[in-house]
């Protein structure tokens, strides 16, 4: 059974964090994984490595979620006077 994971895009969080979205397969079912990656201490810069912050999710769970994550995105530009 091949297992497989690819990078599907990253956005910096902070000058030491970046969150990475993978799409991957594990025992033949797809997920996709959300998670947040640090610079490894004691190793060359731009090396990173993840965290236990993050989610694991089959597309069927992402496709629920999306609406209510453009729903909180919508209320949290409200609070912060409208900003995206």
């Amino acid at each position: 059974m091949e297992e497989s994971k690819e990078l599907i895009g990253e956005v910096n969080k902070s000058s030491q964090e970046v969150v990475k979205v993978h799409v991957s397969t594990f025992k033949g079912k797809a997920y996709v994984d959300v998670r947040t990656f640090v610079q490894d201490e004691g190793k060359d810069p731009g090396v990173v490595i993840p965290t236990k912050k993050g989610v694991n999710l089959t597309p069927a769970l992402m496709l629920e979620l999306l609406p209510i994550l453009t729903t909180a995105r919508e209320r949290a530009a409200e609070l912060s006077g409208g900003a995206h």
